[in-house]
Order: C-alpha cells, then structure tokens, then sequence
C-alpha cells in the first residue's frame, strides 16, 4: 500500500493456505506449574515460524520449530517492526523514430518522430485479421529509452456464416435444386432439409453440393453479390479447394508454400463433402450443473484440425464411425440412402502470419449439422390473387398510368387437396403465366404485383435446365424480374435469398429482411407483414425534387414505410453520414400566421415545426420535409437510408368510399384562423398509391414549394395528381376558397403576437429595412442597436448602425424578425 517512493509491504490472512498469515496458539509452564496461552501471528515455512504478538509493540522474531508445544521457543532472529523507504528513480523518455507497418508487414504505414519531451502522437492501425502489429523503433540515444503505449482492440476469429445454398443436383446437372441454409448468431445446427424432386428421379443417386458460403462479416477480398464484408473474417469451407493444399496435416498449415494471402474467394466457398461425425470442440455437454455435486467438472477444449478429424477419430456420439469426409449421396427410392446426417465444417483464419508464431492456432472452426432427406413428389401449384388497390396512379418515365395492384399468395395441392408442399420457381412462373388475361380476379400484366408471398410452402427452390450447351438458371430473380418496381417476395422458413427486397420467415413466424431494401420513388408499395432490417442491411428511398433557382429553401412532402431517425431538431443522418433533410408536421393550433407571404396577398403561411421528443419518424405517417443540402443544379437527389430499421406492414390503411381518405394513412391534425378570421381545421394524409384529387375536393396538394387547394384548379385540369409517396391535407368545406395557397414557414408560431405589415420596405420612425434575395438591407436615421432573429427565436445577428449608415447582411432564404417586424427574403 501507499503511493510515491513510500510503500508498506504487509502479509496477507488466509487460514486455508499453510504459507499465508495464520494465528498460532503457544502455551507454557512456569515453575509453579502454571499455564499461559499466548497467541502469535505468522507464517509457517518448512521448520521456520515468523512469530509476531497481537501487541503491536512487542518484538517480532522468527522461531526455529523444535517439535514440541510446550517448550520454550527459540528465537533464530527477532527485530522490531520497521517501515522501509523506496526511492523509485525518475525516467525521462528518449526522442525516436517510430515506424508502423500496414498488415503485409512489409510497407511502412506511417512514420513519425517522437520527441523526449512528453510528445505524443495516436496512430490507429486497423484492417488485421488477428495478425501481428509490426512497428519499428529507432534513432535512440546510448542507454535511452522509448516510451510506447500500445492499445490493442481484440476481435475474435469468427467461423460462423450467415448462410450457405445446399444443392441438389443429379450426375449430369440436368436436375438442380437449392434450399439454403441461414444461420443465427452462434447457432451450429442447420436444421432439417426435406428435398422433394419429380418421380422421374426417385431412383436416381443425387449429389448434394454446399455452394455460395457467405458472411457480412469478410474482409475486402469477398465481393460475393457484388458486395463487400463489413469486418474482416477470411472464412472458408474446410473442405473446399482453396482449403485442401494448406490443410496443416503437414503441421505447416498457413505457412505451408502454398498459402497464398490473397488467393480468390471463389475457391473457399463451395465444397463437395462434408464430414460424417460430428467433431467434440470441448466437453461442456458432460459438465452438471448441481451444486451439491461431489464429483467437480472442469471444462476442456479440444483443438479441431484436419489431421485430428481424419486420424482414427472416434465418434463422439458411440457409433462406430470414424472421422471422414465424404460425397453426400441420397436416393429417393431406397429407404436406407433417402436421409443422412452431415457436418459441413466451417473455418476463419488469420491472412499475413508474419510473426514468427507456427505453434499458434492461426484458424479458429466451426460446423453446422446438416439432416437431408430426398423424396420423389409432385406438387401442383396453386395460386391464390388478392387485389390490394381497386386503383393506383403512378408516374412511369414521361407517362402516367392508373391501374390495379396485386398480391400473390403461393400454396400446393396433392390429389386435390391443399397440403404443404415444395414449388420451383418455373412451376411458379408458369402457373402465373397461365392466368387468363380478362380474368377479373388476377391482373392483366405482372407489373401489378406487389407481393408474392410463399410462406405457406414448404420450400421455394431454384430451377435449372439444360437446353443443349446452354445451362437455364430460374431463381427468385427471375421470379422478380417483371413485378412492379415495389414488389417485396415472402420466403418460407427452409429458404431466404441475398437479394433486395425479399423477407423469409423467422421460427418464431415474423419476417426478416435477407439483405438491403429499395424503394423506387413514383410506384405503388405494399407490405402485407413487417419485415425486421438487420444492422447490417439498409433500407433506401431516393427522389428527384426541384430547388427554387431564387435559393428559396428545398421543400417536399413524404410518408414511408420505414422509420428513420432523427435527432433534437427534426434533422435525419444518412449511413454516409450526410444530413440531408429535416422533418416536420404542421403546429397543431394557432397554425396560420395572420401575415401574408410577402408580395403575394393570397397566399398565407402556415407553421410547421419539427414533432418535439421525436428519435425517430413513424411508419407511414405523412411528414414535411426541409431539404438541408441544397444543390446548385436544378434537380438534386433526396435520399433517406435506415440501417436496421423496421418496414411496417400497410395492411391497417384506411379504406373508404370516399376517395380523398381511400388507401391512405393518416398525420397530424391542425387548426388555425387567417388574416380574414376564417377557421381552419386541416388533417394530413398520404399513401402509397398515388391519387387523383378532383377540382372541388376542398384539398391542399403540394406544387412548387406551396400547398394549393384542389377548389381553385383550372376547369381543364379537372384533378390534381398525387404521386405515391407523397402526402396533402384536407380541410373543413368551402372555407378553404378564400384560403386558395398557403406557404411553410419551419419554425414555431408567435401566437397572439405575431408580427403583422409585411412589404418591401418595413419602416419604423427611425430604422428602414429591405428585404432582397439573400440579403437585408437596413438604412438608420438614428444610431441604434438592430437584432435579427429566425423564427424559433435564435439570434442570428446583432448589428450596430450609425445614424445615416446603410448596412447590407448576407442570410439564408428564410423568415426573419428585424427588430419585432418580420420579413422574408428570398
């Protein structure tokens, strides 16, 4: 204990262990026959006895054990209790130059040099895959010394895969089924996969094929789907090609002449066998958990390598089986070759090795337990039509079509009746093609389908053909190629797929998302169940707005499926990091400012600060939104991404005779009295089918910045067009004639005491100001303090002007307050 050049140094009590401070008990005779008891403190140590009184004042000594309790003791040595000084001496860094070297060990990263005078300097090294950090020190003085700290971040090596396709396939290809394998977490069991296959092959030998083995967490040497991993595990089939040279069964492994750091991907990810045991990592099956157990149980790891597996390893489930790899075989027609068990083993390695380490495991492993069964069945599909909207209207290229949208639910028949059975995606391809085209309960093109949902099936697989030299491919990209642009695919639990904007279902029967979802702006959307987005996935919706070119602020509306986030005032951060909007609904009382926007008499505005205590939007709620990174060009792309969100389910929209609230979701609500004293209740709604809102309609669609309202359209328009995605407001009656446009101004209202009297030049007795575009002129005929605030009430600038000055500010388009007037500039 203590700090400095003082420390204590004391002796710990432990009564359990012979050689930490225990209590002693000595007693003696005098010669009256008379007996003391005197307890000692001290250690025992061969024949030795470090005795100390429990009076701190009595001398300490060390006592010879002479085997007798009852004699004197006698003292080998003896001193009184003493405190010791230690004088630690001073250590002043020497200068250096430190050199670190990137994960190849062989190209110097960063250089720098470090002073020793108490400089310091942070080089973060990132990219290595459990491999050695290399750095180098030099330019030292004689007998100097270098002070370097070193942090190291610890990431395991990760064996464990997100999914892997199990194919089915007869000799000569001509038959190619896949189902694939998704694994949870540290989940090592694949679970059972049942193979049904057509009657023609129920006496055929089939290969089965582990294929397209995939991880989000690889490094960049994987590009499988054309996208990159997000870490940097290097993971393999221990059976595979790339696997085969450098195995280790020759103890050289990683640093066999074979290896190759930067060997394709291609060849690690496909293996034709798999093991027939089950390999034992350690032994936490055998270990209990009773406490009042006798018997203790310690946990063993037993390290996995090709040659342990392959060398007379036993099963460690009794039978007699020994290690092996073998070619999965199953054959329909034979009962004792129509199912097997198989363990496809998994690896994760480290890349450079270029520390010295060969005795090191440099791989780290794991397997997933296969059960497959073949059987020869015929499914006949059958395909039930839903019509989720009567009638859309969306905007594709230059021309606008109205049409219905549908959904497709996938089911199988056997002799007739409904069972669960396995479809190939040509048999759903040519059931769909099979529809009459007047049929009133199907659509007349593939393009009106939203949704195709199989999760009633028991497998939904890949088709593959032979046609000559030509090998035909039919997978759910096939199946998705002509659907509407929104159209989101429901697998059943035995498949999923790595492609955009198809969901499979959970065990617990909810959906997940099997990679990124886009949604293209301008086409209907519907999601008859949620769908979860991992972390790792991102959802994306891009539009096209256009930016005033007199640098007015960016405005659109929108409602989504999704939810993003947001912080405190409103403002959404894309993935790259980008900001590139704000959210907002409109105030929900005292809404309307009792001033016109400036320079148009008939048009008002109305106060849409962002929702307060808002992390984040909801789902398919109607929004405002305030484009943050306006561009110079007359279009820019707004953009929302979302990493693991949540794409809610459209089925609770609100359906009604009355097309102004028909296939909508309703906002906010709103109520606010204009200029005139006219009363305003105002409801937000938006969708994703897009509408037509007739002339008369008592509604405010958003065009070219404002919100106009429907009862003042041009007798030839007849309607105004709402496309999907976007969002307008209704309003109570023919009030809404005298209230023909309204503006936005984001920020909160004044109340009562919003500023009224907006011109191009507001005048007091002693100050005159000029709003222009992108600037404030203010004149003064007498010296005085001008305050510029914004709308929320933050000041944006504080002037003083001389009297007779005239002084011209540079701001932001925008609404702002001039020594209690409000102004707009352009």
């Amino acid at each position: 204990t203590g700090s400095g050049a003082t420390r204590t140094l004391t002796l710990s009590s432990d009564p359990d262990n012979r050689y930490n401070v225990k209590p002693f008990d000595i007693t003696t005779t005098d010669f009256r026959g008379n007996t003391t008891t005197t307890t000692y403190i001290g250690w025992e140590n061969g024949w030795y006895f470090l005795r100390g009184l429990t009076n701190s004042s009595t001398t300490a000594y060390i006592q010879q054990y002479t085997g007798s309790s009852d004699s004197a003791p006698s003292n080998a040595a003896k001193g009184n209790t003493t405190t010791g000084t230690l004088t630690i001496p001073g250590f002043t860094p020497g200068a250096y130059t430190l050199e670190v070297y990137d994960k190849t060990g062989k190209n110097v990263l960063e250089t720098v040099k470090v002073s020793g005078s108490g400089s310091t300097k942070k080089i973060p090294v990132n990219g290595f895959n459990n491999d050695a950090v290399k750095f180098k020190i030099s330019g030292l003085d004689d007998d100097a010394m270098a002070l370097v700290k070193v942090t190291l971040v610890l990431e395991a090596l990760n064996p464990y895969i997100n999914n892997m396709n199990i194919v089915c396939h007869d000799p000569d290809d001509q038959l190619r089924l896949s189902q694939q394998l998704t694994a949870s977490n540290f989940t090592v069991s694949g679970g059972k996969f049942k193979f049904y296959v057509p009657e023609d092959y129920k006496d055929t030998e089939l290969n089965f094929t582990f294929e397209d083995l995939y991880s989000k967490y690889a490094d960049e040497t994987y590009t499988y789907n054309n996208k990159v991993g997000t870490g940097d595990a290097r993971y393999c089939f221990v059976t595979s090609p790339y696997f085969e040279p450098i195995n280790g069964n020759g103890n050289n492994g990683l640093y066999d002449a074979a290896y190759n750091p930067d060997a394709s991907f291609t060849n690690k990810i496909i293996a034709s066998t798999a093991g027939n045991i089950r390999f034992k990592f350690n032994n936490a099956e055998d270990l209990g958990n009773d406490p009042s157990g006798k018997t203790k149980g310690y946990l063993e790891e037993n390290q996995f390598s090709v040659a342990t597996y392959l060398n007379n390893y036993k099963d460690p489930d009794g039978s007699s089986k020994i290690g092996a790899f073998v070619e999965p075989k199953l054959k329909a027609s034979d009962n004792n070759q129509k199912s097997g068990t198989y363990y496809v083993f998994t690896a994760d390695e480290t890349r450079y090795n270029i520390a010295p380490t060969t005795n090191w495991q440099h791989r780290y492993y794991a397997f997933y337990r296969v059960d497959l069964e073949l059987e020869a069945k015929f499914y006949t599909p059958q395909l039930t039509w839903n019509k989720v909207y009567d009638n859309t209207l969306y905007a594709e290229g230059n021309s606008v079509k109205e049409k219905s949208m549908w959904g497709l639910s996938l089911n199988t028949t056997d002799n007739g009746k409904e069972v669960t059975g396995y479809l190939t995606v040509e048999q759903v391809l040519d059931a769909m093609a099979a529809r009459t085209a007047d049929d009133i309960v199907a659509p007349k093109d593939l393009d009106q389908i939203l949704y195709i949902d199989g999760t009633n099936l028991y497998s939904l697989v890949n088709s593959v053909k032979t046609e000559g030299e030509n090998t035909v491919t039919k997978d759910i990209s096939t199946l998705k190629q002509d659907l509407g642009k929104n159209a989101l695919v429901y697998l059943p639990k035995s498949a999923t797929s790595t492609l955009d904007n198809v969901a499979y279902m959970t065990e617990s029967g909810s959906y997940r998302g099997g990679n990124d979802f886009v949604i293209t702006d301008r086409y209907p959307f519907y999601a008859p169940y949620d769908i979860v987005i991992d972390p790792a996935n991102t959802c994306t919706y891009k539009r096209q707005i256009t930016i005033d070119k007199n640098g007015k602020v960016g405005k659109a509306t929108i409602i989504l499926p999704f939810e993003l986030s947001v912080d405190s005032e409103g403002i959404h951060t894309n993935k790259d990091g980008s900001k590139p909007f704000s959210l907002h609904q409109m105030q929900a009382e005292n809404c309307l400012s009792n001033s016109p926007l400036e320079g148009e008499e008939d048009i008002d505005l109305v106060y849409f600060p962002q929702k307060t205590n808002m992390a984040k939007t909801e789902a398919n709620t109607p929004y405002i939104v305030k484009v943050l990174n306006i561009s110079d060009e007359d279009n820019i792309t707004f953009e929302a991404t979302e990493n693991g969100t949540l794409i809610k389910s459209t089925t609770d929209m609100l359906k009604s005779s009355d097309d102004k609230v028909n296939y909508v979701f309703q906002g906010e609500s709103a109520s606010g009295t204009d200029k005139e004293g006219n009363t305003y209740n105002f409801t937000h709604y938006g969708g994703y089918t897009g509408k037509k809102l007739p002339i008369g309609s008592t509604c405010f669609y958003f065009s070219h910045n404002y919100f106009i309202c429907t009862d003042n359209l041009d007798a030839d328009l007849q309607n105004a067009k709402i496309l999907p995605f976007r969002t307008y407001y209704t309003t109570n009656g023919s009030l809404a004639k005298t209230l023909s446009t309204f503006g936005i101004i984001f920020g909160e209202g004044l109340g009562n005491i919003d500023p009224t009297g907006i011109s191009n030049n507001v005048a007091t007795p002693d100050l005159v100001v000029v709003p222009g575009y992108g600037t404030i002129t203010m004149a003064a005929t007498n010296t005085q303090d001008v305050n510029i605030h914004n709308l929320n009430g933050m000041l944006i600038d504080r002037i003083n002007i001389n009297a007779g000055e005239e002084r011209i500010v540079n701001v932001a388009a925008g609404v702002y307050i001039v020594n209690g007037t409000k102004i707009i500039v352009r």
